[in-house]
């Protein structure tokens, strides 16, 4: 059995509550970027590349949420500045962890660069957003396969090398 760490699927989140494993597998839901904030800063989510993930996919379903309320701007501007808000605040739940604040600034640069199209609208801003949130967890998933498969490789190759020299 494997253990999804993170489950992000149709604008949803849930993660793994981290102080209770290894007795309890919970998953709580992430409904906005507050609660990706505390389950940053109260240590339900750990480890670097996931810290992140869970502070830019919380964002992108508070914005999926204003989106489908229809509360959202149809200015880019203004949902701009929201989102650049809403990633500084999420910073501020780890403000040492790199990978949180190395995240939150490529956001901010993809939301800046995006204002400045032509074009640009809240709608279209918050599209880029998402599609980028959700690459970068398809990317951190492929490279943890990656990093198992090389990994099961290594440790396959040096048990059969052991084999051979008894």
């Amino acid at each position: 059995m494997s253990l999804q760490a993170i489950k992000y699927a149709n604008n949803q989140l849930q993660i793994i509550d981290q102080l209770q494993l290894p007795f309890v597998t919970e998953y709580i839901p992430i409904r906005s970027a507050q609660d990706g904030w505390h389950a940053i800063k109260e240590m339900r989510v750990r480890g670097a590349p996931a810290i992140a993930i869970v502070a830019i996919l919380s964002l992108a379903v508070e914005l999926s949420e204003i989106q489908t309320a229809g509360k959202l701007s149809p200015l880019s501007e203004e949902v701009g500045l929201f989102i650049i808000e809403k990633l500084h605040y999420l910073v501020t739940s780890r403000p040492t962890a790199v990978n949180l604040a190395d995240a939150a600034r490529k956001f901010e640069s993809i939301v800046n660069e995006h204002i400045q199209a032509q074009r640009s609208t809240g709608q279209s801003l918050v599209a880029a957003y998402l599609k980028e949130a959700e690459l970068m967890l398809v990317h951190d998933l492929s490279d943890n396969q990656n990093i198992g498969a090389y990994g099961a490789k290594w440790i396959l190759e040096r048990a059969a090398a052991q084999g051979q020299s008894k």
